[in-house]
């Protein structure tokens, strides 16, 4: 079960998760989240939750890139190996 009690408690949308877009942004202006903890939309519109390292290495990117200012979505499919 994802940790999720500090985010909801500051207001942030929680479902399975910590409900995040495609650029690692929570409800909450100005907060991120990345990993095991968020759950994301995928490209069929449904929502995921992904424990792998490689996910939360991707979403790492995606909130770095979102922090200075880009404007690109995360594409990222999801692997397993």
């Amino acid at each position: 079960m994802p940790n999720t009690e500090l985010l909801a408690a500051a207001g942030a949308q929680v479902d399975n998760g910590v409900l995040v877009d495609e650029r690692c942004r929570t409800s909450l202006p100005d907060v991120f989240a990345r990993a095991d903890v968020t759950t994301t939309c995928t490209r069929s519109r449904s929502r995921l939750r992904v424990e792998h390292w490689n996910n939360g290495y991707q979403q790492g990117r995606a909130a770095a890139r979102s922090l200075v200012g880009g404007r690109s979505p995360t594409t990222t499919i999801h692997t397993f190996w």
